[in-house]
C-alpha cells in the first residue's frame, strides 16, 4: 500500500521511499522519515495532489510521489 492509497482521513505508518526524489526530501526535512504516523488530510479531484499531516504539519504531495512511498495502515 502507498500515500496515494489511502482513504480520506486514514492514518498510516512509513514503511519506505522508493526512490530519492526532492518530495521524498522534503519529507525528511519535516521529520517524516521511516516509521513516522501520517493522516491523509484531503485530496484534490482524482487525487491528482494529496494532503497529509504529521505532528500539526501538513504536507501537500502530488499523486506520483505520493504513490512511491510505502506505508501500512495505523490500527
Amino acid at each position: 500500500m502507498t500515500l496515494a492509497d489511502l482513504e480520506l482521513a486514514q492514518e498510516a505508518v512509513i514503511q519506505d521511499f522508493e526512490n530519492n526524489s526532492q518530495a521524498i526530501k522534503r519529507l525528511l526535512s519535516f521529520g517524516i522519515e521511516p516509521g513516522s504516523i501520517v493522516k491523509l488530510e484531503f485530496q484534490t479531484f482524482q487525487k491528482g495532489t494529496i494532503c497529509i499531516s504529521n505532528k500539526n504539519r501538513m504536507i501537500a504531495l502530488d499523486a506520483a510521489e505520493a504513490s512511491k512511498i510505502t506505508v501500512t495502515p495505523n490500527p
